[in-house]
């Protein structure tokens, strides 16, 4: 996935909007010198967990131990509309919590 460009009808390059921004791409780690790409998460529109979300820009995350489970808050912007949360409870399992776009996690 690369949104560096963004297309027109005709196939030229134009500025870019970051409109069809809808996936995170996960990085992790053992330090803080040797980063893996994990790939990409769907996270926006129709495919992602978070469907009723256009967009998922600048994303920030928060991670916690939850009754021994392992537990990932992805928070990001929905375009200029919104914060909205996701919960991972492992790498490349994602799990919508309700239908809610933001969702209080009692910790």
């Amino acid at each position: 996935m690369n949104y560096d460009y963004e297309y027109d009808s005709t196939g030229q390059i134009k500025d870019n909007s970051f409109a069809q921004v809808k996936t995170i791409n996960i990085q992790s780690r053992d330090d803080m010198v040797n980063w893996r790409n994990e790939g990409y998460i769907g996270v926006a529109g129709e495919q992602g967990v978070a469907t009723w979300a256009s967009n998922s820009w600048a994303p920030a995350v928060a991670h916690k131990t939850i009754n021994g489970k392992e537990k990932f808050v992805v928070y990001f912007a929905n375009g200029g509309a919104m914060t909205m949360i996701i919960l991972i409870s492992h790498q490349s399992q994602l799990s919508r919590e309700n239908n809610s776009p933001l969702r209080f996690l009692d910790w």
